[in-house]
């Protein structure tokens, strides 16, 4: 504005708005052994009883970006590498862990099925090798090797082969009652 000229109504106003609000610097205060704690003024901690130490400016905390309630705390570097702490950047990466874990497997016993056979015997050769691989209804499982299946079978032949033999005999009777046996 130059000297004579008349102000706009509002000019200085306008100017004093765009001008950044000045920070407020209140004395903070915080309990040594429950950093959460903060206080506008010194005295003792409600919580332990301890005097109230004045918190430090915090250079690396922009203003604005404070947690409320919280309280920042600079760590020296030193103290840092004797306490085993590492600072870096924040980066998105593909973790990878191995996990060892015991544990224990068991049967689905709603899917569990038995097969009980009338005969001794044992498998041979199995059809369905792996839990989970498809069978149709009808198909062989497995296949068995019993000594007494194998009698019985001979005994049934050898009863067969008998009867044919008593058909063609002159006596009538022995042919039937090689059929019935």
């Amino acid at each position: 504005m130059r000297h004579g000229q008349a102000a706009e109504p509002g000019a200085a106003h306008a100017s004093a708005e765009k001008s950044p609000p000045k920070a407020e610097t209140k004395a903070l205060y915080y309990c040594p052994m429950h950093p959460t704690y903060t206080a506008n003024r010194p005295g003792p901690c409600p919580i332990c009883g301890m005097d109230l130490v004045p918190a430090k400016a915090q250079d690396s905390e922009p203003a604005g970006q404070a947690t409320e309630g919280r309280t920042a705390i600079n760590i020296s570097p030193t103290r840092r590498q004797m306490i085993g702490v590492q600072l870096g950047k924040v980066e998105k990466k593909r973790m990878t862990k191995t996990i060892r874990a015991f544990g224990r497997v068991e049967y689905n016993e709603n899917m569990l099925a038995a097969v009980n056979l009338k005969y001794g015997g044992w498998v041979e050769e199995l059809m369905v090798k792996a839990v989970g691989d498809p069978v149709q209804k009808g198909a062989a499982l497995f296949s068995i090797y019993s000594p007494e299946l194998l009698e019985a079978q001979r005994n049934y032949l050898l009863a067969r082969e008998g009867a044919a033999a008593m058909k063609g005999s002159a006596s009538p009777e022995s042919g039937t009652l090689a059929q019935q046996g």
